[in-house]
């Protein structure tokens, strides 16, 4: 498009005058769809559930760690003033501080969860591929998270509930007839000629399935008529159109005269009440009532002779009538069902009229107690009444994308996370406020997809239940890994510190320490990070926002599991290993057993609340990260020495080092009755 002589742009505006007239054109990001694009990286993203709670878990650890470097840091500087260990020179004066300074900088380095981000992060990025082989991709890996979280889901109808593909679902035939040429002699025939060539529609087959180009309504027919084996391309050939009147929405249907036999015949088809006014005698439309009750699209058929000067011999002849609707896809009533079950609630938001909206609505589980309200109804509403609405309504019917939006705010202005679905641009917003915004992957518009937080590839409702499923799945894994950190941090500075208050060594050397930092950080986290979700996850409740990420149970699994740490290795550190190791095997026998208590205690933290899920089956990277822990930690013991200060054990000596620390698996059961008690 060229500007002419009289143009003026203006802000991105074309004004351009001629003949008297103004005409006014956007371009770019001032038009409509351009300024919803725009706004899409214009607005940052609230903090997710997860990121909150992580943060106020940091600083709580982050103090318990500074706290333990400072009093090794202090007790050991009070040791060395009544030790001696200052009267020396300088140079052995300034080691021994620097050492002191260089312990307390690792227990910080072991008790701060420096690692916990890059856990989290490699948590999400398993269950990430994890949620694709599930049919969504994931774009904003904390949407991983978020969508376990998640109250409300607000979903379209079309597509999304159904399968966005109109078939004919009811006919007042048994079946459409096959006539060759001449006079269809029964209403079937009727119906089939009429469904034929009364059509402006055509069928392609893309990607092996037959798809409908043009009027969705017309090409439900023309799949009917295929199913049944009849090829309307021959009656289109076989009669050639006269004339066409094309649908139109004040007259409600839609006609076309063909030549059969030498006689010029009207084929009507269109609303049945507009339909039967042409017809006598006048149907009976009692049945087609109740498919209107089914969420079904009625269409009626008709025909009439026109008289040799072009007029139509009154009245038209009623043929039948054909229910159309889009089905339900498979499984949508037992989705919403499971979301139902997991404290979950489902409010579908379509343009439908209520009648049709209530069917659907009624047939996938949606409607409950909840009612039903149109998008002008709900527009009208103000403040604290719009937000008491968007709590109760099951279903949103003749919504407009603005309503969808309004819907989002009001809800999680009562604390609710809400997941929303969208595939057109005009979605943009909502799915941009939504806690999770979920595009669809087939229909969706770029627009869309780019403000989503997760496309679903397939488009469908189970889709968003399976997200779920996994997003809980990966809340669970992360609180099970933060078990398994918490337990070491606590473990390894409380020994640390009651070794130096005894006056004795520290049991770790500062490579130890470093060590057991990279087991209980990365290696922990795709070991237990990796778990499948189990069925259980989808009969609870949301976890509240304000709820904090340790719970009750792994409070009791931390401290138990310390405390028995702590005490057997004082006892062990006071008083040695009783038999089988010698006096310089000692400290390598006490670091060797406490990384195998690590990897026991790893099985302890897969049986999350006490239940422990398929052992092998479930999880079997767990295994491959603990097996090569083991292997590690054989490495550095037999071959690393100089740099761990480590000595070489014999089988015999490993082999009773894994069955001494193998009764940290009793603590599963301990935990399981003080949990249940």
């Amino acid at each position: 498009m060229e500007k002419g002589e009289h143009d003026l742009v203006l802000k991105g505006t074309w004004i351009t005058a001629g003949r008297g007239r103004m005409i006014t054109a956007a371009v770019g990001d001032h038009t409509r769809s351009g300024r919803i694009a725009a706004s899409l990286y214009e607005e940052t993203r609230p903090l997710t559930p997860l990121q909150v709670k992580l943060l106020d878990l940091s600083r709580v650890i982050s103090r318990f760690g500074y706290l333990m470097a400072a009093l090794i840091m202090a007790t050991l500087l009070v040791e060395g003033y009544f030790s001696g260990a200052y009267a020396g020179s300088p140079v052995d004066t300034a080691g021994y501080i620097l050492n002191i300074c260089m312990l307390a900088v690792v227990i910080i380095v072991v008790a701060v969860p420096e690692g916990l981000p890059v856990s989290v992060t490699i948590s999400l990025a398993l269950a990430m591929r994890k949620m694709t082989r599930a049919f969504s991709l994931v774009k904003r890996l904390l949407a991983c998270e978020t969508v376990g979280s998640v109250t409300v889901i607000c979903t379209d109808k079309t597509g999304t509930l159904t399968m966005n593909r109109m078939e004919v679902a009811e006919a007042s035939v048994e079946e459409p007839v096959s006539r060759s040429r001449g006079v269809p002699d029964t209403p079937g025939g009727w119906i089939t000629l009429n469904a034929a060539v009364n059509s402006t529609a055509d069928l392609e087959t893309r990607e092996g399935r037959v798809v409908a180009v043009g009027n969705s309504t017309e090409g439900a027919l023309l799949r009917w008529l295929v199913r049944h084996g009849i090829e309307f391309t021959v009656l289109r050939a076989q009669f050639p159109l006269v004339s066409q009147e094309l649908f139109d929405s004040r007259k409600k249907m839609m006609s076309t005269t063909i030549n059969v036999d030498g006689r010029r015949v009207l084929l009507v088809k269109g609303a049945p009440e507009v339909v039967a006014r042409l017809c006598n005698p006048v149907p009976d439309l009692e049945p087609l009532s109740r498919l209107s009750e089914r969420a079904m699209r009625t269409l009626a058929f008709a025909h009439g002779e026109l008289s040799s000067h072009g007029g139509a011999s009154p009245p038209l002849v009623w043929d039948g009538y054909v229910g159309i609707r889009d089905e339900l896809r498979p499984g949508i009533a037992e989705a919403v069902r499971s979301c139902s079950n997991a404290g979950i609630r489902t409010k579908m938001v379509t343009g439908d009229s209520p009648e049709t909206a209530k069917a659907i609505a009624r047939e996938a589980g949606i409607l409950g107690d909840g009612t039903i309200i149109t998008g002008s109804e709900f527009r009208a509403l103000t403040g604290e009444a719009r937000r008491r609405a968007s709590l109760e309504l099951d279903v949103l019917a003749r919504s407009e994308p603005l309503d969808k939006l309004l819907l989002v705010q009001d809800l999680q202005a009562h604390g609710e996370v809400v997941a929303v679905t969208g595939d057109g641009t005009n979605d943009a917003p909502a799915l941009r406020q939504a806690d999770v915004g979920l595009a669809m992957g087939i229909n969706g518009t770029e627009v869309a997809r780019e403000a989503a937080d997760i496309i679903l590839l397939d488009d469908s409702y189970p889709a968003i239940r399976n997200a779920v499923w996994w997003g809980r799945a990966l809340y669970e894994n992360i609180q099970r890994f933060l078990v398994f950190q918490l337990t070491i941090n606590v473990a390894a500075a409380a020994l640390t510190f009651l070794a130096v208050l005894l006056g004795m060594q520290p049991p770790f050397t500062i490579v130890q320490l470093l060590w057991i930092n990279i087991i209980m950080d990365s290696l922990a986290a795709i070991g237990l990070c990796s778990e499948a979700p189990h069925a259980a996850l989808m009969e609870k409740r949301p976890v509240p926002r304000q709820a904090p990420v340790i719970t009750p149970y792994m409070k009791k699994a931390i401290g138990f599991t310390a405390l028995l740490y702590v005490v057997t290795g004082v006892v062990v550190m006071v008083y040695g290993f009783p038999v089988g190791f010698s006096v310089g095997e000692q400290s390598t026998a006490f670091f060797t057993a406490f990384v195998l208590a690590q990897v026991w205690n790893g099985i302890n933290c897969r049986a999350f609340n006490g239940v422990m899920p398929p052992f092998f089956r479930g999880n079997p990277v767990f295994f491959l990260v603990m097996g090569a822990i083991v292997l590690v930690q054989a490495f550095i013991v037999q071959f690393g020495g100089a740099v761990f200060g480590t000595v070489p054990l014999s089988p015999l000596q490993w082999v009773s080092l894994a069955a001494v620390t193998a009764p940290v698996l009793l603590m599963m059961p301990v935990l399981r009755y003080f949990s249940d008690s």
